[in-house]
């Protein structure tokens, strides 16, 4: 929360519906053929990959349709009473 007070002019947080809750596989998309991804979120393992342009291309893709599904969250407002 205090990043995102502190940066809430530069960042975005989202909630997936309920229908996207299962996803538990993390990854990070470097460029158009680079990027790692972790087997799940409570597991240090995972897997880098610097030359595989479909499989970035898959990632990107599945979180393209990750972030249409989602909605904006949290807001850093603050109302006093």
């Amino acid at each position: 929360m205090a990043l995102l007070r502190q940066f809430s002019h530069s960042m975005l947080i989202y909630q997936t519906p309920k229908h996207l809750h299962h996803l538990s596989e993390p990854f990070a998309i470097a460029d158009e053929a680079g990027y790692v991804r972790r087997f799940h979120f409570n597991d240090a393992n995972g897997l880098l990959d610097t030359g595989d342009n479909e499989g970035a291309f898959r990632l990107k893709s599945r979180f393209m349709e990750m972030w249409a599904a989602s909605q904006p969250h949290l807001s850093t407002s603050t109302f006093v009473l």
